[in-house]
């Protein structure tokens, strides 16, 4: 192992975690670690690997088996454990199972650039309960865990992979380390696990990097590095899944990095609010034609995608979807990405187009399911018109001209998180609009001759979502999204598609309705209870075959604007960010 680069490696990284906000700790309060509790009718102990004792005072606890690790000894001791089953309608990525039995091991070692000693769980495939190996060689996944989780606490997802054919991994970060500290020990310990394991010569070079919160910066840290031949030599990046990833160390992936990239968050994280955002568009600006995709789950925290917090306890605002769905939607988003890319489950694919939400996923829910997914990739790849990154709304040269009529004030920056109960702001920025009763303000993109031949795409889509007056955010005007339209031009005419009162519902205009919560800068403001938004920075994804089948020439547009009729003569504010081409997944028929 070339030590000495990888600590040259932290060195040159090391400024990155210098502003680098701390993850809460768990609310170590009663009932937030682990206890007994009922499942399926049957009183287990975190997750049937213990006892229940009774206490003096309080719920009864649990007392792990022997071997067992984690907070809430959800990973059981080394040997063959039986799949727990689950029973899903259809090609479920969160329910199917490739093989009944899992083995269990412990690799623990690795010693890092410090000297310290360091553990880690390994899950594995096993076609029998003797524990036997599949016949061929196994892709790998080895997941970094964040600031105040312990890698054992993600038995649920790490079982769930290994039962579908890849081997895995969790290893001991360190509580509190950064992700320099993190990124530099999964250099580490995939040397150690290549080069010490017993069983390394059953793995394939193949590899998906997964990492949750300080542990999703250090992913992409780990795979540059990777790809700059510091560290990991033989090993094939295949994959980096992000789990809420903190906004420290947000670059612009390089195309040698990975050629897939996932980002998953929950809308109520107070911990890395709006961060994969901001991660998902600048890995499509790393490289476009990479597989760039992205889950925003309504309802879901920071904390509950993991064991460690069992149930309610956990220290943060209360979320709406509970522990286990949390766990189902890593079992079908982060799980399905794996088998997609290193087992080559094409089907999967559809699940982050937004064609498909999983059905042990949308069982979380009561309405519709709190799932937009994107994507971008060489295939459906999308092409950014407007992102609104820079420090200022006006554009650089060369591209798109942006020009703003009729609007009482026009500001770009960042937009801020409000399902929460505070608002931070993140690296995701925007566009905010604000116009006084009786205007007809426009957003008018012209668009240069080389860039206005939309024929090889299906779709124009941006984001839009309601401002919101004060600084504490409160006070939605209006209480609706405004009336506006979208109007494309060419040389010799043009056609306008509306939402809100004619061609196109907003709730309908998304993959799926329902997706990201924000509110304009609020940074640093504390949020009242009575004043959560209910609202979303909404997808809207309009068919370019509607415009061509008005008479536009899509081989030709010249300019789009965007034009918001003030039907109730009150004035009004908008949120616009992402103005972007798609290729989708279907065909322009006969306007192509």
């Amino acid at each position: 192992m070339r030590a000495s680069m990888i600590a040259a490696l932290a060195l040159a990284l090391a400024g990155l975690t210098a502003c680098e906000p701390a993850d809460s700790e768990p609310d170590a309060s009663e009932g937030s670690l682990c206890a007994c509790r009922e499942l399926d009718g049957v009183r287990e102990c975190c997750f049937g690997h213990g006892a229940c004792e009774a206490q003096a005072e309080g719920p009864a606890r649990c007392v792990c088996d022997p071997g067992a690790r984690g907070e809430t000894c959800s990973t059981p001791a080394p040997g063959v454990h039986a799949v727990r089953p689950r029973t899903c309608e259809g090609d479920d990525p969160g329910c199917v199972q490739a093989h009944a039995f899992v083995a269990v091991e412990h690799l623990d070692s690795c010693v890092d650039l410090e000297g310290q000693r360091f553990e880690s769980v390994i899950v594995r495939p096993a076609v029998d309960a003797e524990g036997s190996w599949p016949a061929q060689a196994l892709p790998v996944a080895v997941l970094t865990h964040g600031a105040s989780q312990d890698p054992a606490d993600y038995y649920d997802l790490l079982e769930h992979v290994a039962a579908n054919g890849v081997v895995i991994a969790a290893f001991d970060g360190t509580p509190g380390r950064d992700i320099t500290f993190r990124a530099n020990r999964l250099l580490v310990y995939l040397e150690c696990l290549r080069g010490e394991w017993p069983e390394a010569a059953r793995l394939e070079d193949r590899y998906a990097l997964i990492g949750h919160s300080r542990g999703g910066a250090a992913v992409a840290l780990a795979a540059e590095a990777i790809a700059d031949g510091i560290a990991g030599e033989g090993v094939e990046v295949e994959a980096i899944v992000a789990l809420a990833p903190t906004r420290t160390g947000q670059r612009a992936l390089s195309p040698a990095a990975t050629p897939a990239y996932f980002t998953l968050q929950g809308a109520r994280d107070p911990e890395t609010p709006g961060a994969s955002l901001a991660w998902f568009d600048l890995a499509r600006a790393g490289d476009p034609e990479r597989v760039n995709a992205l889950a925003w789950i309504h309802g879901a925290t920071h904390q509950r995608f993991h064991q460690g917090l069992l149930a309610a306890g956990s220290g943060e605002l209360e979320a709406s979807l509970d522990a286990e769905g949390h766990w189902s939607v890593a079992r079908a988003y982060i799980g399905g990405f794996l088998m997609w890319r290193l087992l080559g489950r094409e089907g999967y694919r559809e699940l982050f187009t937004g064609e498909r939400v999983p059905a042990s996923v949308a069982a979380s829910w009561v309405g519709e399911p709190g799932v937009f997914a994107g994507l971008s990739d060489g295939a459906a790849a999308r092409r950014a018109l407007l992102d609104f990154e820079g420090d200022t709304i006006v554009q650089p040269g060369g591209g798109p001209s942006l020009s703003l009529d009729g609007f009482a004030e026009a500001t770009g920056g960042e937009l801020a998180q409000l399902d929460a109960p505070w608002s931070t702001g993140n690296l995701s920025r925007g566009l905010g609009l604000r116009w006084s009763a009786g205007a007809s303000p426009v957003v008018r993109v012209e668009l240069p001759a080389g860039l206005g031949d939309l024929r090889d795409y299906a779709a124009l889509s941006l984001r839009v979502g309601r401002g919101f007056d004060g600084a504490q955010g409160c006070s939605p005007t209006p209480v609706e999204l405004p009336v506006f339209g979208l109007r494309l031009f060419d040389a010799e005419g043009e056609a306008e598609l509306r939402f809100g009162d004619g061609d196109l519902d907003l709730g309908e205009a998304g993959r799926i309705p329902a997706a990201d919560r924000f509110a304009p800068q609020t940074f640093g403001a504390w949020i009242r209870d009575d004043c959560h938004a209910i609202d979303y920075l909404r997808p809207v994804r309009l068919p370019l075959t509607r415009f061509c089948e008005a008479g536009v020439d899509l081989s030709a547009v010249t300019a789009i604007e965007l034009r918001i009729s003030d039907v109730d003569g009150a004035g009004g504010a908008l949120l616009v960010d992402d103005l972007a081409l798609e290729r989708g997944e279907g065909e322009l028929g006969g306007c192509g």
